[in-house]
């Protein structure tokens, strides 16, 4: 049993990086600020892009600042849903 269709949520300025080492990895750009998710601009698209998904896998290489958190707080506020598992 694999995964089936992964898409990668990531800063906007690294697609061309991530399709070419995974080409296999659908991404979807999401804003940023500093290399890293812009907090609620991020949390806008991945809202969108979440929907119909079965899992939702946080990290690695996400940093540690104040956007990240408040991404991920968002996440377990309203990303989550029962049927649908995350991995932190």
């Amino acid at each position: 049993m694999g995964a089936g269709l992964v898409t990668a949520a990531i800063p906007e300025s690294i697609p061309p990086i991530v399709a070419g080492g995974q080409a296999e990895v659908m991404t979807e750009p999401v804003a940023e600020r500093d290399g890293h998710f812009a907090g609620a601009a991020a949390a806008d698209v991945l809202a969108h892009l979440i929907a119909g998904k079965n899992a939702i896998v946080f990290g690695p290489g996400v940093g540690l600042n104040d956007d990240t958190r408040e991404l991920l707080e968002w996440l377990l506020r309203s990303g989550t849903a029962p049927d649908r598992p995350m991995l932190i």
